[in-house]
């Protein structure tokens, strides 16, 4: 009976144990309500220079809501729409096409631009900003050929293909652990340090390659190992609680 106890208290310990660890991943995961829609494959059919389907986005008022309308490069014959504008939002019923700014969009290659959304609630994303009501359901964007990106994910994929990333204002840590308590390297900042990640990663943690410049390479006639002054590694916090990301990047090269 003692040794049967024992081995209920054993399995029960074992089970709240991976119970609180998988309920903490569960929620940092919630929490990371940022992100990009992409093409899942390069030869997904998109509005040119901006990667929403040809036939369009179905938006709802709210997740699980009604239809109200389209986000769609696809406009009315008849429309009177700017040509300076490739996307638009089409309510139900109105053939007047309301054009959406590329302010709103995250160019992500050059003259390339995606949708971002901004919270992700039960199977549906809301993009543009969170005042406005465009959600969009997030089985029909895989059905359109396209993917739910976290901004990690897509910052790893895009490293090694952009000049560097660097860190936002008012700089980022670079630490020797994943971990805010442990010891802090120096701060980076500006275009002259330049992160380079890694494929290690742990949590919203990326392990990076730093090199600190003289000048930036766009506008250095300096050799390469003339320009460096330091080179370091260690871990930075890539994205914070929210998904958002700590980095840019010159999308447009130099």
């Amino acid at each position: 009976m003692k040794r049967h106890l024992n081995s209920i208290l054993k399995n029960s310990a074992l089970f709240y144990s991976l119970f609180f660890l998988l309920s903490s991943q569960s929620s940092q995961a919630q929490e990371l309500q940022n992100g990009l829609i992409l093409p899942k494959a390069e030869n997904t059919k998109v509005t040119c220079c901006i990667f929403v389907p040809q036939q369009g986005f179905t938006v709802y008022n709210e997740p699980n809501g009604i239809s109200r309308g389209k986000i769609t490069g696809r406009i009315p014959n008849n429309a009177n729409a700017k040509e300076i504008f490739n996307i638009y939002f089409i309510a139900n019923g109105n053939q007047n096409p309301l054009p959406i700014a590329t302010n709103y969009l995250q160019e992500v290659d050059y003259e390339t631009w995606a949708l971002t959304y901004v919270e992700r609630k039960n199977g549906f994303v809301r993009v543009l900003n969170k005042e406005t009501a465009y959600w969009l359901s997030e089985v029909e964007i895989a059905e359109q050929g396209f993917k739910i990106t976290e901004w990690q994910q897509f910052l790893m994929e895009k490293s090694g293909s952009v000049l560097g990333y660097y860190a936002k204002k008012p700089g980022l840590n670079i630490r020797t652990a994943p971990m805010v308590a442990k010891n802090k390297i120096m701060t980076l900042y500006g275009d002259l340090h330049e992160i380079t990640l890694t494929d290690e990663y742990k949590g919203l943690w990326n392990k990076v390659t730093v090199i600190i410049r003289k000048e930036h390479p766009c506008n250095s006639s300096l050799p390469e190992e003339e320009n460096i002054t330091e080179e370091l590694e260690g871990w930075v916090k890539l994205i914070d609680d929210s998904g958002t990301p700590n980095v840019w990047f010159y999308v447009r090269g130099c």
